[in-house]
């Protein structure tokens, strides 16, 4: 996701990431090691368990367009990289509508 974003932040990409139930020290000790630059978000409370994103399993990936509408949703780790020819091609594609 990282490498995504610098790939992609340039042309108005975003990344936010929401941390689920721990708490802040182990969650900036993650962030940090892993080395993001993107905001991490923390969810102490579980509540983005509830409403339109229903977050049921972690990790669950969302790609929101620049209207602000939920245009995605990945469940799980599977699938192509996130810098795959795939995924940047379909980033770019939302990216320029």
């Amino acid at each position: 996701m990282q490498a995504l974003y610098q790939k992609l932040k340039g042309k108005g990409f975003e990344v936010v990431a929401v941390d689920m139930m721990e708490d802040k020290a182990t969650v900036a000790k993650f962030v940090k090691t892993s080395g993001y630059t993107f905001p991490v978000l923390l969810d102490s409370k579980g509540e983005v368990g509830g409403g339109p994103y229903a977050a049921r399993a972690i990790p669950t990936n969302y790609v929101v367009d620049k209207g602000g509408r939920l245009v995605g949703r990945k469940i799980g780790i599977d699938g192509p990289a996130w810098t795959s020819d795939e995924r940047v091609a379909l980033f770019e594609s939302l990216l320029s509508q």
